[in-house]
């Protein structure tokens, strides 16, 4: 699975085909107003200039499927090519999903592109692990890489 932090031009036309209403700014700019329905009239706001941000993040997460632990922390742990290390805990309770992003969520970001691993420990135990890269693209822009099987 790729994901792609594209240009604005591409996230729009993206947008676009996916039945999204986009409104363009006194500048020409276009971006997300919202979902319409099929014969549904837009209702945007005038006189709005709207901005867009996008980053390629990794989401990870951890389950206890049948709730078995009751409620835990579970510690997830990025670690770049480089063996620098960063970490954020979480608290999860009996059989949610508890997810965090990746570099959003963790206090000391590696900033570097390459290849990455990760790990979910809980009570002192590895329970789940993966592996992701962040490519830089030759016209600018970066590439979240996940590989299938890890």
């Amino acid at each position: 699975m790729k994901i792609r932090s594209t240009s604005f031009a591409l996230a729009a036309l993206a947008i676009a085909a996916a039945g999204v209403l986009l409104v363009t700014n006194r500048a020409g700019a276009r971006s997300h107003a919202g979902r319409l329905n099929a014969g549904q009239e837009s209702q945007a706001p005038t006189g709005v200039s709207w901005q867009l941000s996008e980053a390629p993040q990794m989401q990870m997460g951890v389950r206890d499927k049948f709730g078995t632990l009751g409620g835990y922390d579970a510690t997830f742990t990025v670690t770049s090519a480089r063996g620098e290390h960063t970490r954020k805990t979480v608290h999860v309770r009996g059989d949610e999903f508890k997810y965090v992003l990746f570099p959003e969520n963790f206090p000391n970001y590696i900033e570097e592109k390459g290849r990455f691993s990760w790990t979910c420990t809980v009570r002192g135990r590895v329970v789940v692990h993966g592996a992701f890269s962040y490519i830089q693209l030759p016209r600018g822009g970066t590439e979240l890489v996940v590989p299938r099987n890890y």
